[in-house]
């Protein structure tokens, strides 16, 4: 039976509604003082007592290419992973890879203003890399392969673009990377992605 994606598309929902209820409201998502207060994270005034800071930025986006270049990731790459690790893996898989980059972002470049969906997506591609890997599900291995390209691309953009968030991307990446280490031992045998 094929599952659908009902946990990215959710994902996708609420970014698109931060995007929209910000930009009517504010007038703009592209001002940083207007991105903290509806959601971003600025690590040198983080304080645990605003642990929601840590996932909240995953759904904010600074300006529509932004948005739409992180969506067209997540409705491609995240549904695909959703068909074949199941709701409940992916959004843990999601969630903590955002959390992983946005906790990198607050301890190593804790004056940098940080939203986006990236770090989460990075984690998509990090669980991906490490699938080549992966001896007990060959359809993860060939889905990880058929990705190569597209990590390298990616990898190569966070290096040279002044305008991303290294550290996040890195940070989301080695968190995909860690989640997709705990997939290395498991066989997978439930799933359809017809």
């Amino acid at each position: 039976m094929r599952k659908f994606p009902f946990i990215s598309l959710g994902f996708f929902f609420l970014s698109i509604l931060w995007f929209v209820y910000v930009t009517i409201t504010f007038g703009t998502t592209e001002d940083n003082t207007i991105l903290y207060q509806n959601g971003a994270i600025l690590g040198t005034y983080f304080t645990p007592s605003e642990w929601w800071r840590l996932i909240s930025p995953i759904f904010a986006h600074i300006g529509v290419p932004h948005l739409v270049s992180n969506m067209v990731l997540l409705l491609t790459l995240g549904t695909l992973i959703e068909k074949i690790i199941g709701h409940l893996k992916f959004s843990l898989l999601y969630i903590i890879s955002g959390v992983g980059g946005n906790l990198a972002v607050i301890l190593l470049n804790p004056d940098t203003i940080t939203a986006g969906a990236s770090t989460a997506l990075y984690g998509l591609l990090g669980f991906l890399f490490i699938q080549l890997f992966n001896k007990h599900n060959h359809i993860l291995r060939n889905v990880g392969f058929s990705y190569i390209g597209l990590i390298t691309i990616n990898m190569f953009y966070t290096f040279t673009n002044p305008n991303v968030s290294l550290v996040g991307h890195l940070g989301g990446f080695i968190t995909g990377i860690l989640f997709g280490l705990i997939e290395l031992d498991q066989n997978f045998t439930n799933f359809d992605i017809k």
